[in-house]
């Protein structure tokens, strides 16, 4: 491998594959003169996105991907460091504007008393970090001056620099060539270093910072302003302003893709879309456009339809040697065994929010080692810590959790996901009982956070994004008496929460469960439920008096008076909305009889209550 190199190994993997240069370019989203470059050595050093999407578009297995990227290194090592060109200033920047004015206002001053003016911003990969540094140095800088311009390489930790090369190479920068090169050792070099900051007041820009330790000498230049990139919040460093970059609100997503993508390629609605799909992340968005735009014939219509795949969509998102997949990589392989295992089953969510014990549940772990794991993948962008123990994980990142699950450990996912889908559902069912009248609070088996009808509402609101899929997950996959189960526990509960809006599809999703278990006062139960969200959640009376008809006929085949009971009460609501007050009066003492023939005092008393309502509804109108 070593003696043929990078580009002659993918040369022969290509013509084993049978591919042309022009259909590999085409499945990749590399140029065809840039795989050219790389398999005859002209590029000889190609960045690791770039193989990363070349391998991707050959289907590389692992084996050989993890030789390439030795070789990659290797080569690297071996070859004296080129020192960094600073990126160019993007002309279509948009937004930022309160980053912006943070920057400003912390580095605007003098230093005092010889501390520098530091900035750190820290965020996920592809959020913008290295643009908006660029673009504040640049707006700050004086007149006939350029910033000073460093890449640590930090996010690939065989290729970060060490503290000494860091002042090295900004040495280089300032020093004038007949000062020969800069001093061998760190403190010789840090000692020069102040000795030209001194001399004048000096920008600087340090990107894609590791860990402290690389930075830290810079700031011992006393009278300096920097501003430092770094996918790590870098909390060792004191004395810094720290701002965290999300990704762009969607008004800017829009207004970049405006500027990239001519309007005759282009509608609104296809830009919006467009930046949905792309999460608002910076790196996603400027990818896409660029492909758009670089191709007179396509259309911002045509990607998004590439896009909504969700197995195409990471493969799409590349352009030349930017790739969207190849900058989470970086991040993920800068993992431990365990943090990557979570990250790779956090796809098995079924929502992009989730919080520490979920989480727990997903991996059967100690939840003290799940939450240091969360936390380490926060620190590292790749999920977002919004408190209370509490994570999220952008729909870009779930796409690459999810390509790097099936690449590892995919058979394992099913398990996982089976034991989270049936703790979510047990956890709802345990939290709606709670509702139910006369129940207790306290443990009961119930988990420590969930002990009272407050911790059980919380619960519900919260983690809706992940029980509710779990249970029409549950209905797909044949698991109906557990979600009959759990929409009866839920029933207690629905009233207090009305704002959901979706209590109508939850209880269809019910009595489809209990038709297929062949139940019929299962069935008639939750026609019932069904009836009463038709009516109250939706104020539909009309198709809520049809289902409680329907819950009526299926309770008489079930020749069950508690049905009865509870299909007639339902039918008599029903009624009454709809005016016809004889019928509902009808209706509801019928229920009346059935609850006290199936021994059911509050039922009965409950229906003869509205009954008496409707009696002096009708005395009213009369008079």
């Amino acid at each position: 491998m070593a003696e043929w190199g990078v580009g002659a190994h993918l040369r022969a993997i290509r013509l084993d594959r049978g591919l042309t240069l022009e259909q590999l370019a085409e499945a990749s989203g590399v140029s065809v003169r840039g795989i050219s470059d790389i398999e005859r050595g002209v590029r000889d050093r190609p960045r690791r996105s770039t193989i990363d999407v070349l391998c991707d578009a050959l289907q590389v297995d692992p084996a050989t991907r993890r030789e390439l990227a030795r070789e990659q290194v290797r080569r690297t090592r071996t070859e004296s460091p080129a020192e960094s060109v600073q990126p160019h200033r993007v002309r279509d920047f948009v937004g930022r504007d309160a980053e912006f004015r943070a920057i400003s206002e912390h580095l605007a001053g003098a230093s005092r008393d010889g501390v520098p003016r530091t900035v750190i911003v820290a965020g996920p990969p592809g959020v913008g970090k290295t643009a908006l540094a660029i673009e504040a140095t640049q707006r700050l800088r004086e007149p006939g001056s350029l910033p000073l311009f460093l890449d640590l390489l930090g996010p690939n930790p065989a290729l970060a620099r060490p503290p000494l090369s860091v002042v090295q190479g900004l040495l280089r920068e300032v020093l004038d060539p007949q000062d020969g090169d800069p001093p061998a050792t760190l403190d010789v070099c840090v000692a020069k270093w102040q000795e030209m900051c001194a001399r004048r007041d000096r920008v600087i820009v340090l990107d894609n910072a590791a860990e402290e330790a690389q930075v830290r000498p810079v700031l011992a230049g006393g009278s300096v302003r920097v501003v430092i990139t770094s996918r790590r919040s870098l909390a060792g460093l004191e004395d810094v302003k720290r701002i965290h970059l999300d990704p762009l609100p969607s008004p800017d997503s829009i207004r970049l893709l405006r500027h990239i993508v001519p309007p005759g390629q282009r509608t609104d609605h296809d830009i919006i879309e467009l930046a949905r799909l792309c999460s608002d992340l910076p790196l996603a968005l400027r990818i896409a456009g660029n492909r758009i735009a670089s191709q007179p014939s396509h259309t911002a219509a045509g990607f998004v339809g590439r896009l909504r795949s969700d197995d195409q969509r990471l493969r799409a998102l590349v352009a030349g040697d930017l790739s969207a997949e190849a900058a989470f990589r970086l991040s993920y392989d800068d993992l431990g065994p365990f943090t990557a295992h979570v990250f790779r089953n956090l796809c098995l969510s079924y929502g992009l929010m989730f919080d520490v014990p979920l989480v727990a549940v997903l991996m059967d772990a100690d939840p003290l080692d799940v939450e240091e794991s969360l936390d380490e993948l926060a620190e590292l962008g790749l999920v977002e810590f919004i408190g209370q123990r509490r994570y999220r994980l952008h729909d870009l990142l779930r796409l690459y959790s999810s390509h790097e699950l099936r690449r590892g450990d995919e058979q394992s996912g099913a398990g996982a996901q089976a034991r989270l889908r049936s703790w979510l559902l047990s956890t709802a069912a345990m939290a709606g009982s709670l509702f139910a009248p006369n129940a207790a609070d306290g443990q009961a088996g119930r988990p420590q956070w969930l002990t009272d009808r407050a911790s059980a509402d919380q619960w519900l609101r919260w983690n809706r994004e992940q029980w509710w899929p779990a249970f029409q997950h549950a209905a797909r996959t044949g698991h109906d008496r557990e979600v009959v189960s759990v929409a009866e526990a839920l029933h207690w509960y629905a009233p207090t929460w009305m704002a959901w809006n979706s209590w109508q599809a939850f209880y269809l999703v019910a009595v489809e469960a209990a038709r297929r278990i062949r139940d019929k006062k299962l069935e008639s139960t939750h026609l019932g439920y069904l009836a009463w969200a038709d009516l109250v959640e939706q104020r539909d009376a009309r198709t809520a008096l049809e289902r409680a008809q329907q819950a009526l006929l299926v309770a008489q085949e079930a020749n069950d008076d508690l049905a009865l009971g509870w299909a007639r009460l339902y039918k008599g609501w029903a009624l009454n909305s709809l005016g016809d007050h004889e019928d509902a009066v009808t209706t509801l003492n019928e229920s009346a009889l059935a609850f006290d023939r199936a021994g059911y005092i509050a039922g009965a008393a409950q229906a003869r209550s509205i009954a008496g309502e409707e009696k002096r509804h009708e005395a009213v109108e009369v008079e």
